[in-house]
């Protein structure tokens, strides 16, 4: 029997973003395998989904997630804007790798899309008029902003070696039905 079911990887589907695309991909009809670092508690475990729990390090392991898969869904998060406030050495030496690594990885296996969750405030700096459009000139004043505007570049790049990718400029998202540890997701943390 053909299937015509899409096959998704959601590398960081642990977490507060990461955790919801999962959520609404299953729901869509895709086949869904989150990869994370942590286990989740069995009660947030999405029925359905394929769970694997691992170091995206291990090069072997990162080759075998991606097997069959036809979109990876890259939710790791590695820094957020407060933790990077300080230096863009963690954007570069955890961000930036991790993301250059899990490209290279992808091309070896034959995966050739991606969806990237940039950031919609932090890329463009600070603006006069509070707003920007898509078309709005990048101008970050953060290392986060940096490190995501270079995410960006890079994923320009790997687009010349044959990886689409869709970049989502995504702010203050909200409607996790997990319970956030962390100090993620402003507006979820104050319904909480």
């Amino acid at each position: 029997m053909l299937t015509n079911t899409k096959k998704a990887l959601v590398i960081g589907g642990t977490g507060l973003l990461g955790y919801g695309v999962s959520q609404s991909l299953l729901e869509n009809g895709w086949d869904v395998r989150v990869f994370g670092n942590a286990e989740l508690p069995k009660h947030l475990c999405l029925p359905g989904v394929e769970y694997v729990i691992g170091d995206i390090w291990n090069v072997e392991t990162l080759k075998s997630i991606l097997n069959g898969i036809d979109t990876v869904f890259y939710f790791v998060s590695t820094t957020f804007p407060k933790s990077s406030a300080v230096s863009l050495s963690a954007e570069i030496n955890l961000t930036l790798k991790m993301l250059d690594y899990t490209l290279d990885v992808m091309l070896q296996c034959g995966v050739t899309k991606m969806v990237f969750p940039s950031s919609g405030g932090t890329v463009y700096g600070d603006l006069r008029d509070g707003y920007a459009r898509e078309e709005h000139p990048l101008n970050p004043v953060t290392p986060y902003g940096v490190g995501k505007v270079m995410c960006e570049q890079m994923l320009r790049y790997y687009s010349t070696k044959g990886i689409k990718s869709l970049i989502l400029r995504v702010g203050n998202v909200y409607g996790s039905s997990m319970y956030r540890a962390q100090p993620q997701g402003v507006i979820d943390i104050f319904i909480q």
